[in-house]
């Protein structure tokens, strides 16, 4: 007659998932906000096998028949309290080994994900700083085109005296009302010839 002794498997469970290598105890894995991952548990060993594998990830909770259980997941958000525990019952009620595996954020990727927004938001805000000056521009050259030029006013005529020299007046060489005013104004100052 044979005796078979009864025992508990001597290692704790295994937990990895599709992107993570096997591993037990208490670890953590750098997972990506949007990941999908499938997550297994496996308990090896003991005399006879485990009746059964039970896994938490989150809040949801599943036990089947057998020594291995698989979980699809999606990280939609990531907290300290993100994991994944692994534990399985065995005849003898004596195993009370676990695994859990935490989730933490892919620092490298969320350097990544915020050097693209800033610099997303900095091309945004460059272009919107030049179409704001091209506006200006435009207003500008708008207005000088649309207002009148102003002209200067028009300097005294030059009249040339009975000798051929060119003087600025009447004969006598000065400018006199009658000239500067001639044409423009000589209306307000109608003055006879010669009379300053």
């Amino acid at each position: 007659m044979t005796v078979k002794a009864l025992e508990p498997p001597s290692t704790s469970p295994l937990l990895y998932t599709s992107k993570h290598p096997p591993n037990s105890g208490k670890f953590s894995v750098q997972v990506n906000i949007g990941d999908t991952l499938d997550v297994t548990c496996v308990v090896d060993g003991g005399q006879p096998a485990v009746t059964s594998v039970t896994m938490t990830c989150f809040s949801n909770t599943t036990t089947v028949a057998g020594n291995s259980l698989t979980m699809r997941i999606a990280i939609d958000v990531i907290t300290i309290h993100f994991s994944c525990t692994c534990q399985a019952a065995h005849v003898t009620n004596c195993y009370y080994l676990k695994s859990q595996m935490f989730f933490t954020e892919n620092l490298e990727s969320l350097e990544n994900t915020e050097t693209d927004v800033g610099l997303a938001v900095g091309l945004g805000v460059g272009g919107v700083v030049v179409v704001v000056v091209a506006v200006v521009v435009v207003v500008v050259v708008l207005r000088k085109r649309s207002s009148p030029a102003k002209r200067p006013p028009t300097p005294p005529s030059v009249h040339s005296d009975s000798a051929g020299s060119e003087t600025n007046g009447g004969s006598h060489g000065y400018l006199t009302f009658d000239d500067y005013y001639k044409g423009s104004n000589s209306s307000a100052y109608d003055m006879p010839a010669g009379s300053i």
